[in-house]
């Protein structure tokens, strides 16, 4: 495992030297007095935002732009949350911060992995007493713009930013982790459901990453476990256990409440009625005789009688004493636990998996993620109020999980904007008058109506091969938290290539795979004839073509001389509307069809697009001159706003606002 230095890519020096450099001309005094607003908002979609300003239903954002500007922003490629936002901290491309994808692949070993956090379980003594915290450390390499004016002097904080977990070291400023950091479990959001007319025994795990478990009613009552982080005792693989603790439930009258009671006799409780949520409870885990590792639960009651039927969402940290860190400096987390005590701490804090598996209802849901962004516009007004900041960067984004799971509700959709008005009105009414503020997003959105099983194409043209008796198969998203994703099925020495990732596409090289047989010399041909038969691919549904672009390396931006360049995908497919990679090729799978119809709730999308068919949008409060502006443009602009020299590897330029 690489350390945390080796995994930022840019040691301590370098931050150091631009602080003496921005000291140097003047840098600090250049920012006395000045303050910029960045307010990112994950999904905004350009098209729509115009639709909702002529509608008068989003009057704050319409402010804005009367006053400066309102524009698409070019995205990165590929189009998707974490690279994006990893070039607007960095003002990198892809090759130059590492991050390509949510997941990642091994060549030596061919494995999925978590593409943004590298995790290390905590040190163990004699074989089961865990003496020490879990090691976590970002994979996202280069500095961010915050850490840039920090080392300046400037007082910069940043709030829920993608890819930022672990938080930077934060002074002058602070810093709260976003998309990255993880559930309690150690995943992107895996829910618990409890249910009396599953059979008791062995949980079955979902393709999301939930957990379903029988219980037996027994007089009204039923206990059960719930299942926690993983016990550093035993070593990373599918049969990894789990901490847990009891979870009881007792149906008070025919129809309920439901008492709810976790952590053993003593335990947190809750008496919660049919289609309502429980507060949230603290929850402690053991880890071994003296450790505990802390953390809060909340669960809805679907039904209570005579079956009953209990959600647990995806648990999450206790801020005030995370397993691992979640804000910077510590005592910010101790504030918000205090202040904000509903406050999510993962990453991704919305209830998406649990609707897509038709567990929660949409309605539900929708409530839920808009609560949330009321909740985060609460907390950022008051960490403004109350904190000395010269720049504050906050993204948000519960817009992009409505946009996924209510693309064909326009209702939907059109609830979230207003709620996204009202949290930029909320937000920018607390600095001074006259404070710049730029608004920007990472990527638009279009429909996703028929899934594409890459490895399953590649297997039908001959270019991947399965070991003599395998079958097609899927995977579970579950399965990245207990280990990495192998793809035992695969015949490597007889194949040419293969997929990861959303609709990333690497050849199985020689001399870079561990079993690679396309010779170095031969893989512009055969990624010439690849690309080709992807973009004759037709829907045999409908006759109708399906890929948009293929590009390579090259035409995607990346740069040889980067030094993540050698990581990126082959391939990088990007398919037409209505069209995206399906969930299993993301993990590897091979499941069947090549085309398969996604009549499932998450039907809007952006990943595997063609980047120039679903940009971003800037609005800001000064006037940009015209000209193409991309989301790599905002690190720049920061820095030169302040008087810090911009480094000559990023790819973006600097705006000039606020004069």
């Amino acid at each position: 495992m690489r350390t945390r230095r080796e995994l930022l890519a840019v040691p301590a020096g370098a931050v150091a030297a631009a602080a003496l450099a921005a000291r140097g001309c003047g840098g600090r005094a250049a920012a006395a007095g000045r303050r910029l607003l960045v307010l990112g908002v994950d999904g905004l979609d350009p098209r729509l935002l115009r639709e909702a300003i002529a509608a008068g239903e989003a009057p704050n954002l319409a402010a804005l732009a009367r006053e400066g500007t309102l524009c698409p922003l070019a995205t990165t490629e590929p189009p998707e949350s974490p690279v994006a936002w990893a070039t607007f901290a960095t003002g990198l491309p892809p090759s130059g911060h590492r991050v390509y994808d949510f997941v990642r692949r091994d060549p030596a070993s061919y494995a999925v992995l978590p593409g943004l956090v590298d995790a290390e379980p905590p040190p163990v003594f004699a074989g089961a007493i865990a003496v020490g915290r879990p090691g976590v450390s970002n994979r996202r390499a280069g500095v961010p713009f915050w850490s840039r004016l920090r080392a300046a002097g400037i007082a910069a904080s940043s709030y829920w930013v993608p890819v930022s977990f672990p938080p930077e070291p934060a002074p002058p400023g602070e810093s709260l982790a976003g998309l990255g950091a993880p559930d309690l479990r150690g995943t992107f959001g895996s829910y618990t459901l409890y249910d009396s007319e599953r059979p008791e025994g062995s949980p079955e795990g979902t393709e999301f990453g939930g957990i379903l478990r029988g219980v037996r009613l027994r007089g009204g009552r039923a206990e059960s476990v719930l299942e926690g982080p993983p016990d550093p005792a035993t070593p990373p693989g599918p049969a990894r256990r789990r901490l847990t603790v009891p979870i009881r439930f007792e149906v008070r009258g025919s129809g309920g409440p439901v008492r709810i009671e976790a952590g053993g006799t003593g335990g947190a409780a809750a008496d919660v009625p049919p289609g309502s949520w429980s507060p949230w409870l603290p929850v402690r885990f053991r880890v071994g005789p003296l450790g505990a590792v802390r953390g809060r639960l909340r669960a809805r009651v679907l039904s209570a009688s005579p079956r009953l039927l209990v959600y647990v969402s995806p648990l999450q940290a206790d801020l005030a004493d995370p397993p691992v860190p979640f804000t910077a400096p510590p005592a910010l987390g101790r504030a918000l636990a205090t202040d904000f005590p509903d406050l999510k701490s993962a990453g991704w804090s919305e209830e998406t998996f649990a609707r897509q598996e038709g567990v929660l209802e949409a309605g539900v849901v929708l409530d839920d993620i808009l609560g949330d962004l009321a909740r985060k516009g609460r907390v950022l007004r008051s960490r403004l109020a109350e904190t000395p900041w010269s720049c504050a960067v906050a993204v948000v984004t519960e817009l992009d999980r409505v946009c996924h799971l209510h693309w064909r509700d326009r209702e939907a959709i059109g609830r979230a904007y207003r709620a996204v008005d009202a949290w930029v009105g909320e937000v920018v009414a607390s600095p001074p008058p006259g404070t710049p503020v730029l608004v920007v997003s990472d990527h638009g959105f279009r429909s996703f109506r028929r899934g594409v099983n890459l490895n399953s194409w590649l297997l039908r043209e001959g270019r991947l091969r399965l070991r003599a008796g395998a079958s097609a198969s899927s995977r579970s998203l579950a399965g990245l938290a207990v280990g990495p994703v192998t793809l035992a099925e695969v015949d490597w020495p007889r194949t040419r290539a293969y997929a990861v990732g959303l609709g990333h596409v690497y050849l199985n090289l020689r001399g870079r795979e561990r079993d690679g047989i396309v010779a170095p010399g031969d893989a512009p041909a055969e990624i010439a004839r690849i690309a080709e038969g992807l973009r004759a691919l037709r829907d045999p549904a409908t006759g109708e073509p399906i890929v948009g672009s293929v590009v390579g390396r090259r035409e995607a931006g990346y740069r040889e001389t980067d030094p993540f360049y050698d990581e990126a995908p082959d391939l990088l497919v990007g398919f037409r509307d209505g069209y995206r990679v399906s969930w299993q090729t993301a993990l590897g799978g091979i499941p069947g069809p090549v085309v398969e119809p996604n009549d499932r709730p998450w039907c809007g999308d952006h990943c595997s697009a063609p980047a120039s068919e679903v940009p971003g949008v800037l609005v800001s409060s000064a006037r940009i001159p015209e000209g193409p502006v991309s989301i790599a443009d905002v690190a720049p602009t920061a820095l030169r706003f302040f008087g810090l020299p911009v480094p000559g590897e990023m790819i973006g330029k600097a705006w000039r606002i606020g004069g």
